[in-house]
């Protein structure tokens, strides 16, 4: 391992990043700092067969990826033989606890875990990073085809204020899951609309978009109602309001505000559902668009240079790194995905089923006690 003109080389991975010149990553990386020949002490490969690296970060799982690279359609591999000390490695969690639960063997192989989680589900590891995640944008680039669309970073960074003729939207699919948020988002968006109908609905089982910008750009207001509640867990439905330029209507994390300038969302809560759609109509009425465009831009640039995943990590790694302790592990150590974990110890794989079970069931509980609207919604017959 090196460390070219005394810059950090980190590499990043993730389950669905293959191919290191994918855009849906690319937009998010600003070159002039992490590039090659950037200004930052930081440096990323994307290259999942890159060995050249002083860090890892694992973006929620480890990718499938050719044993021989000369070879893409022979055997397939989801782990990764470090050249890196072990606590040089971080894992980045992007799922809810009422989706995946990670498991502690599988959180132990990494010296640092990147979450929005509650404490209770990152249990037993002591470098737990309580704070937002950074998710990756949605914004900006074609969902079908994801290596054909996009924008890369230095146009989303320095796009100008769109027309906006429109005036609210959101994104809700059609999934009414019971033991995440869906349901009551569901519910909530088709309560709005009775009552709003100028509201946009978009998502699967609605209108359709190949972009999600185009259910942005064109609207002042935006509804963002994540689908789990946690104090850090907010994600890019947040992130992405913001890079449209719009003002959120937002229900999820409860410090997300702490994230960005006062004025720059309107915080609703889903236990009280008529109460939002009033703060909602009456932000409309009072035209709190035009009013807060200041901190909606400096919102916008938040997310593209600090709470954008590649910043954050550089920021994150700076403050821990410690030079005399970069140098190639005196045993080569290897990191399993979550499925070959648990394929190579029947004890792994059980503990893991209990561990699920229990911490699933936890979560459901959790997020059923933060938000209990069914009563509300059945007085009402919404």
């Amino acid at each position: 391992m090196t460390q070219n003109n005394n810059r950090l080389r980190v590499k990043l991975i993730a389950r669905n990043l293959r191919d290191p010149a994918d855009p849906a990553w690319r937009k998010q990386l600003d070159l002039s700092r992490f590039g090659p020949d950037g200004t930052s002490p930081v440096e990323y490969t994307l290259d999942p067969d890159d060995r050249d690296y002083d860090w890892l970060v694992v973006y929620d799982e480890i990718p499938k990826l050719p044993v021989n690279a000369n070879d893409p359609e022979g055997l397939k591999r989801q782990s990764e033989v470090l050249n890196c000390p072990p606590e040089n490695t971080i894992l980045v969690t992007s799922e809810p606890s009422t989706i995946k639960i990670y498991g502690k063997q599988y959180l132990a192989q990494f010296g640092h875990v990147l979450t929005g989680l509650e404490p209770w589900s990152v249990r037993h590891h002591t470098g737990a990073i309580y704070e937002q995640s950074s998710m990756v944008w949605y914004y900006g680039w074609i969902y079908d085809a994801p290596r054909e669309g996009g924008s890369d970073f230095e146009i989303l960074a320095n796009a100008p204020w769109p027309d906006k003729p429109q005036l609210i939207s959101t994104i809700c699919s059609a999934k009414q899951q019971r033991h995440t948020l869906h349901n009551h988002r569901y519910k909530f968006t088709h309560k709005l609309k009775s009552q709003l109908p100028d509201l946009q609905i978009f998502g699967h089982g609605h209108s359709y978009i190949a972009d999600k910008a185009e259910a942005l750009d064109p609207y002042c207001y935006h509804v963002a109602i994540e689908n789990h509640i946690a104090a850090h867990h907010w994600t890019e439905k947040l992130a992405d309001t913001f890079l449209g330029f719009c003002l959120p209507f937002y229900a999820g994390a409860t410090k997300a505000a702490d994230y960005f300038p006062k004025d720059a969302l309107v915080e609703l809560d889903l236990a009280r559902p008529q109460w939002s759609i009033e703060r909602i109509k009456d932000a409309i009425a009072n035209d709190e668009f035009s009013a807060r465009k200041p901190a909606i831009e400096e919102a916008r640039a938040r997310v593209i240079h600090e709470h954008n995943l590649f910043p954050n990590i550089a920021r994150i790694i700076s403050d821990r790194d410690n030079a005399h302790k970069v140098g190639t592990p005196p045993m080569p150590a290897k990191i399993l995905s979550r499925h070959d974990l648990r394929k190579s110890s029947p004890w792994f794989a059980v503990s893991h089923l209990i561990e699920k079970f229990i911490l699933t069931r936890r979560s459901t509980r959790n997020q059923r006690k933060m938000v209990p609207v069914e009563t509300e919604y059945k007085k009402t017959g919404n």
